[in-house]
């Protein structure tokens, strides 16, 4: 079994439930995500939860009965250094593939532009 974690956005939520993955049309799907969730395979970040939450509607009472093990606050001095990181990668690639020193998809540069 694997230890990843991941760190899902709102739309990852908000898109099937709007979309194909109703609850009444594939309930296993939000069964699968919720079980996750729960288990902490799923993180969900601060401002996920306040955007599912604004809404009154199926997902945010499902949203709601959720026992999220691994809840993250967006302002925690770790989240802020590693997502710092992130950007100045993305902006050394950006510079790199401009002067083709970097391609796209290479182990370096994950953010390189065509």
């Amino acid at each position: 079994m694997s230890n990843e974690i991941f760190l899902i956005d709102s739309n990852s939520l908000i898109t099937p439930y709007l979309t194909y993955y109703s609850f009444d049309f594939a309930p296993g799907f939000w069964t699968q995500v919720g079980s996750n969730i729960e288990a902490g395979r799923i993180a969900i970040l601060d401002m996920v939860e306040k955007e599912i939450l604004k809404n009154e509607d199926s997902l945010k009472q499902w949203f709601d009965a959720l026992e999220i093990a691994n809840y993250i606050d967006h302002r925690e001095k770790s989240i802020l250094l590693q997502y710092g990181a992130v950007l100045q990668h993305k902006n050394l690639c950006i510079i790199s593939t401009h002067d083709r020193s970097c391609r796209t998809g290479s182990s370096q540069c994950l953010f390189g532009l065509p």
